[in-house]
């Protein structure tokens, strides 16, 4: 798991609500699935094992300031890392509300797909990969009308290089 970032804050897990995941905490996170879908039978049939989460802040391109997850769950196969990785972006795809979402391709990151989301109300950018048997969600939230493409794609870069080959 990704640890300190230069120029990032590491978040405190009591105060970000991050760390160990297990199936009921990565059931609950999956809000868009929860709306939908199974959120529990998604996980659980992709062969969920174990997860964390960790949160950082730091300031965005207008100085405010921008939160950084990165979702890191381990599933029993490499097929269901790939099958979850997929349900997240589909997920994020078919419950989104508002602004449009533009898809792009993270990077330096093998299969990683992008999503990104900017209007008055804020900006959202989120890259999404497997690699092995786990699948990542690097999501950087931050001021309106930026595009959080590229710190998305960094911060999954840096969890892309933490994972083993």
């Amino acid at each position: 798991m990704v640890g300190d970032i230069p120029g990032y804050t590491r978040q405190s897990d009591d105060i970000a609500d991050t760390g160990p995941t297990n199936l009921a905490k990565a059931t609950l996170d999956d809000v868009g699935c929860n709306l939908s879908c199974d959120a529990r039978g998604e996980l659980t049939s992709a062969g969920f094992v174990r997860g964390y989460q960790r949160g950082w802040t730091n300031l965005d391109a207008k100085g405010q300031e921008a939160q950084n997850f990165v979702f890191l769950y381990q599933f029993k196969t490499p097929t269901g890392a790939q099958g979850y990785a997929a349900h997240w972006r589909d997920t994020l795809l078919t419950t989104n509300q508002g602004a449009a979402v533009q898809e792009f391709t993270p990077a330096f990151i093998p299969g990683a797909t992008g999503l990104r989301v900017a209007d008055k109300s804020g900006s959202t950018g989120i890259a999404i990969f497997a690699k092995g048997s786990y699948a990542v969600k690097a999501q950087v939230t931050a001021s309106p009308e930026l595009d959080e493409s590229g710190p998305a794609t960094s911060l999954a870069a840096l969890q892309f290089q933490k994972l083993p080959a």
